[in-house]
C-alpha cells in the first residue's frame, strides 16, 4: 500500500471516530430538546382547547 493510500485510510478512520464521538455526545442532547419541544407544544394545545 502506498503512503498516499495509507494516509487516506488513516484520515477516514480518524474522521469516523471523531464523528462517532460527536454524535454520541450531541444525539442524547438533541433527543431531550425534541422531547421538551413536543411536551411544550402538547401543553400549549391542551391549554388552548381548555
Amino acid at each position: 500500500m502506498s503512503l498516499k493510500k495509507k494516509k487516506k485510510v488513516v484520515g477516514l478512520l480518524v474522521f469516523s471516530i471523531g464523528l462517532g464521538i460527536l454524535l454520541a455526545i450531541t444525539m442524547p442532547l438533541m433527543g431531550w430538546i425534541f422531547l421538551s419541544a413536543i411536551a411544550l407544544i402538547y401543553a400549549g394545545i391542551y391549554l388552548y382547547k381548555n
